[in-house]
């Protein structure tokens, strides 16, 4: 490959948008984000390493944590999509016929949506000069970032959280009591008795959504987006 050819390859990585939420931190680094991704306005080389310096910048620069944060709730919401048109996409992967996007896909799309919240509380957390641990436990970063949320709320992020430990990229975790752990969490937060019966029958609330994440995730871009007190 050679280096034009492998500059675009790098700069189309490096690129995905989401729905116009991106913005350049700034004139260096980007001179624009088009809307889709399809122009950059980057322009990288085959050699793609940082400075000290400019590794620096970009740790402790809000702008591009949100970023990556709207990509990966992009790519959740192209998921999500792929599960609603399961047939669509399935004859266009070449897959036999009854192959089901959602039961493929839901970990997967979990899991995204768990690294979304990680990234938008983790550009809080740059924003305001908080420093945190290398860790994806959600509920952790999240009240260090001061968002606030339900109690159930609470849960659907923790049940994140074992998505990106290891439910969405995993058969199994490293230890079993962490699917223990899972199962209990799933039991409490994702189903609900079913009313009118005489034995405890229960079954699926519909709670791991795309909604349920989409308010999480438009909360946490709140707060990142108020203005921090001079």
């Amino acid at each position: 490959m050679n280096a034009s050819r492998n500059a675009t390859v790098v700069d189309t990585l490096f690129c995905s948008g989401i729905l116009g939420v991106h913005f350049s931190p700034s004139a260096e680094t980007a001179a624009s984000r088009y809307k889709g991704g399809v122009i950059c306005g980057r322009t990288y080389g085959a050699n793609m390493d940082f400075s000290q310096q400019e590794f620096d910048r970009r740790m402790q620069e809000p702008a591009y944590w949100f970023n990556k944060s709207a990509d990966m709730r992009a790519s959740a919401g192209a998921i999500h999509y792929s599960i609603s048109h399961s047939d669509a996409v399935t004859e266009w992967l070449d897959y036999p016929k009854g192959y089901s996007m959602s039961v493929a896909s839901h970990d997967v799309f979990v899991m995204l949506c768990g690294l979304s919240m990680e990234l938008i509380y983790k550009a809080i957390l740059v924003s305001k000069a908080i420093k945190f641990d290398k860790v994806h436990k959600l509920n952790s970063l999240r009240k260090l970032a001061e968002v606030d949320v339900s109690e159930l709320q609470e849960g659907i992020l923790d049940l994140y959280t074992h998505a990106i430990y290891w439910v969405g990229k995993y058969p199994v975790p490293l230890k079993n009591e962490f699917n223990t752990d899972f199962m209990n969490l799933v039991n409490e937060h994702l189903f609900e008795n079913v009313p009118g019966m005489s034995i405890n029958l229960k079954r699926g609330n519909g709670l791991m959504s795309w909604d349920t994440f989409n308010t999480l995730w438009r909360s946490a871009e709140q707060v990142y987006r108020t203005p921090l007190p001079i």
